[in-house]
Parts: C-alpha cells; sequence; structure tokens
C-alpha cells in the first residue's frame, strides 16, 4: 500500500508539473498574440507588457540576459529556475522579441509550500491508513469461508452433514466438496477398522479354541495314536482356518476389485471341506448330513471369500443345530 501511495504521488507530481508547463506556454503564447496584434511605432517598436511575474524585452533592450541571445525562437524553461521564456521575431524584420515569466510570482503556491507539503503528508498518511484498514477487513472476509471450513471439519463435522460452502460454486465450494469427500473416505475406513477388528475377532475366536483344546489333549499322558493323530490334524485344519481368514479380511481392507479374482468352483467339495472342519461338533452331537446337488452346481466367486463364508455358516449351522444338517445346492442359491 506505501508502495502504491509513493507512485500515486509520483504520477501526481508529474501530472502537476506538466499542467504547470503547458498553462506557463499557453500565456506567453497568449501575450504574444497581443503584442504581435499592436500597431509598431515609427521606430518599430512595440510597446511590452512588464509586471511582476513578467518581463518583456526588445531584442536590443539594456536589461536582456545575454545567455537569452543564444536562444532561438519558440518557448524554452530555463534550468534550475522557475522563469520560462518565449522568443519570437517581429514581422518583416529580424529583430526579436523576449517574454520572460516567473512562475514563483506568479503563483502564490511557493510560498506556502511548507503548508501544502503538510496537507500532502497528511493526506498520505490517511490513504495508507484507509488502505490497510480495507487490505484487512478485505482479507477478513475473503478467509472467513476458509476459517468457517477448518474449523467445521476439525470440530463439527458428521458423516451425514456437508461442511460449510459445499452449495458454492466457486473455489470455496470446490473445496468444501473435496474435503467432505475426503473426511468421508477417512471415516469410511475408520469404521472398516473398527468392522474388521469386531469380526476377526469373532472369527478366530472358534479356531483359536480347537487348536487350545487341541493341545491340552495332546498334552494328556494316556494321549494314544489315535487321539494324538485327530487332534493334530484338527490343529493344522485350524491354521489353515486362520491363514485363510486373516488373508480374507486383509484382501477386504484393501478395498480393491482387483483383489477379488473370480473363478468357477464346484459348491459341494467346498462344502465337504466346511464340514469336515466342523466334524467333530457334529459327531459330538450326532448330527446326520444330506447334501443335495443334483447339478453338480458351479458358482463364479472368489475361493477364500467363499471358503469363509460357508466354513461360517456350516459351523454355525452345526454349532446351533440339532438333528439333520440339510444342505441344498445350486447355481443361484445355497439353502443351510
Amino acid at each position: 500500500m506505501t508502495a502504491v501511495t509513493i507512485l500515486y504521488s509520483a504520477l501526481v507530481s508529474m501530472a502537476i508539473t506538466s499542467t504547470e508547463d503547458h498553462i506557463a506556454k499557453r500565456y506567453l503564447e497568449q501575450e504574444l498574440n497581443a503584442i504581435l496584434a499592436q500597431e509598431p511605432s515609427s521606430d518599430g517598436q512595440f510597446q511590452l507588457p512588464n509586471t511582476s511575474y513578467l518581463n518583456s524585452f526588445h531584442e536590443n533592450s539594456a536589461n536582456l540576459p545575454p545567455s537569452y541571445l543564444e536562444l532561438g525562437p519558440g518557448y524554452h524553461e530555463i534550468e534550475n529556475t522557475d522563469r520560462h521564456l518565449a522568443i519570437v521575431k517581429i514581422p518583416q524584420s529580424e529583430k526579436r522579441i523576449f517574454l520572460e515569466m516567473n512562475e514563483a510570482k506568479l503563483s502564490s503556491l511557493d510560498q506556502n509550500e511548507g503548508i501544502i507539503n503538510s496537507a500532502l503528508l497528511v493526506v498520505a498518511g490517511l490513504v495508507i491508513i484507509t488502505g490497510l484498514l480495507m487490505a484487512i477487513i478485505t482479507a477478513r472476509l475473503l478467509s472467513k469461508p476458509i476459517i468457517d471450513l477448518a474449523l467445521e471439519t476439525k470440530h463439527g463435522w458428521r458423516p451425514e452433514k456437508p461442511l460449510a460452502g459445499a452449495e458454492r460454486q466457486d473455489e470455496i465450494g470446490t473445496l468444501s466438496r473435496a474435503l467432505s469427500q475426503l473426511l468421508q473416505q477417512q471415516a469410511q475406513s475408520l469404521e472398516n477398522e473398527k468392522s474388521f477388528t469386531r469380526h476377526a475377532s469373532h472369527e478366530m475366536r472358534t479356531p483359536i479354541s480347537v487348536i487350545k483344546n487341541s493341545s491340552a489333549v495332546l498334552n494328556l499322558p494316556n494321549c494314544n495314536t489315535e487321539k494324538t493323530e485327530r487332534n493334530t490334524q484338527r490343529i493344522n485344519d485350524s491354521c489353515a482356518d486362520l491363514e485363510l481368514i486373516i488373508n480374507t479380511f486383509l484382501m477386504l481392507g484393501r478395498q480393491s476389485s482387483e483383489s477379488f479374482e473370480e473363478t468357477e468352483i464346484l459348491l459341494t467339495p467346498v462344502v465337504q471341506s466346511a464340514l469336515k472342519r466342523s466334524a467333530h461338533t457334529i459327531n459330538s452331537k450326532g448330527i446326520e448330513i444330506e447334501i443335495l446337488d443334483p447339478n453338480n452346481s458351479s458358482i463364479n466367486a472368489n475361493d477364500a471369500l467363499l471358503k469363509v463364508a460357508l466354513n461360517n455358516l456350516i459351523r454355525n449351522a452345526a454349532h446351533h443345530g440339532h438333528s439333520t444338517l440339510h444342505t441344498a445346492l445350486s447355481s443361484k442359491k445355497l439353502i443351510i
């Protein structure tokens, strides 16, 4: 703002100087025209005006400054002075007339230069202060939407509520909508992490319990070879289940469609594998197994996701069932 004020002051000063020169030139031109409009005397002399600010000389005048004689006809501004000079040739004569105007005496501005400079400084100060206040107010008005957006992002955002300024069609609106989308993605990622932790702990509890119980059986002193082989197999199956569950949840956590590679899978072998993993519960409760798959059904699915889903369904059915576990398969429907 200070630089603008200085530049403005310089431009005003240049304009004033140029205007003064133009006014002085026009004034001298009018005076010369008035002189030449007169009838010269018998000796070819004109009646020349002389005032406090205007001096007139014939070429042979004794009071004519010698330096003026070296100048040609036209308008001149004497350097380092407030004097303007006009020189014109008298018609039908080689003699010249000199008109000298003292700008300092013509105007009273120089006499009040101190007051004028003080007034200009006060005006410049007021312009600077006003400009600073306007800049501060404008900056606050421009930054207010950003500040409101930042505060709402930090304290008041909810997934179902758009951020302030989302309805605007300018840059603020674009920023608000982009931040809302980013926060929504972060909230969804956080919810996925919570869901992963909740479901992972639930799904991992069963194979871990199997491993724990089978290990306890293996540590019994009267554990024979048959029990050892059976419980060792249960531990191996549970470890495979844990690995499958962990890989499946990691796959789901990545949220990438490229991770879900699908292949054509026969349903009966997958169901039989899941029944085998729950065989201990099924045998202990005396549940009869019935699998209906007359068409040898298959499905396009991700192998890991399908195994986890069927293992979970059949494990729950075996845990909560009593007499018969009925499974009907087709390419469009699975009934357990």
